[in-house]
């Protein structure tokens, strides 16, 4: 398999969220989740691998698996989004889709991820799963659109 790059994770993370979009237009709330969270993970590598040359050239590995706390924890250290505020303005919708979303999710059933968000309390009687998917997909959406302020033109 070829080496990915920086614009590879940057417009697979789009892409993902146009599939959500239509996964969360079908009321396919389980695929929504996942694939949103996947696109969060897409855009945060894509800031890093644009970033650090060190990680571009693989003289750098990253270590954060698909941990999102992790990956934007290394965007910080890099310094980028400092002199633009983006990290403070990214970290609380990060933080957010972090709580609940894990890699494992491609696994489950919609409705294991539903008790999953019914014991996180994400969901309940007055808050249904489609509500609170739709803001987790805003989200995400959120995120990729501050990241995407990194790119010219």
């Amino acid at each position: 398999m070829a080496k990915m790059g920086e614009n590879d994770y940057r417009i697979g993370a789009k892409e993902r969220m146009e599939e959500a979009y239509i996964l969360l237009r079908q009321s396919r709330f389980g695929g929504a989740i996942y694939i949103t969270g996947r696109a969060t993970e897409g855009i945060l590598r894509a800031v890093i691998w644009k970033s650090d040359p060190e990680y571009r050239t693989g003289r750098k590995s990253l270590e954060t698996g698909h941990d999102l706390r992790r990956l934007l924890d290394v965007v910080g250290r890099l310094g980028i989004m400092a002199p633009n505020r983006l990290k403070d303005q990214i970290a609380g919708d990060v933080q957010h889709v972090a709580r609940l979303w894990f890699n494992d999710m491609r696994f489950l059933p919609e409705s294991r991820i539903r008790r999953e968000w019914l014991a996180l309390r994400e969901i309940s009687g007055k808050r249904p799963l489609k509500l609170a998917t739709g803001e987790y997909y805003d989200a995400c959406s959120a995120i990729l659109k501050k990241c995407e302020v990194l790119w010219p033109g």
